[in-house]
């Protein structure tokens, strides 16, 4: 009976430990810089920490980069748009219209 309440009890603080453990998947388009994967790195890491209370140790984030042929908007793949227009808002997915000439 000790043994089996051992056990329930180091596996309730490991349970504890697991869920204060967030990660993050980030999906984004190819392209970005060594330098700019580790700001986002960097400021997503801060942003749990200052949000959930956890120590910055615990924080996993996991990069997926995408190539322009295997993310579409509309029916359109971001690789069929000039890149002008994939990175009109800022983020590096496709615009939904390219930016107007002044």
């Amino acid at each position: 009976m000790r043994a089996l309440q051992r056990r329930q009890s180091r596996f309730g603080r490991q349970n504890r430990r697991r869920t204060r453990m967030p990660i993050v998947q980030i999906n984004m388009l190819e392209g970005r810089s060594v330098a700019q994967k580790r700001r986002m790195i960097g400021a997503v890491t801060e942003a749990l920490v200052d949000s959930l209370g956890v120590a910055a140790e615990s924080v996993r984030i996991l990069i997926q980069e995408l190539p322009a042929e295997h993310f579409a908007v509309a029916g359109v793949s971001a690789g069929e748009r000039p890149l002008g227009t994939r990175r009109a808002n800022g983020n590096g997915a496709s615009a939904s219209e390219p930016p107007q000439a002044n």
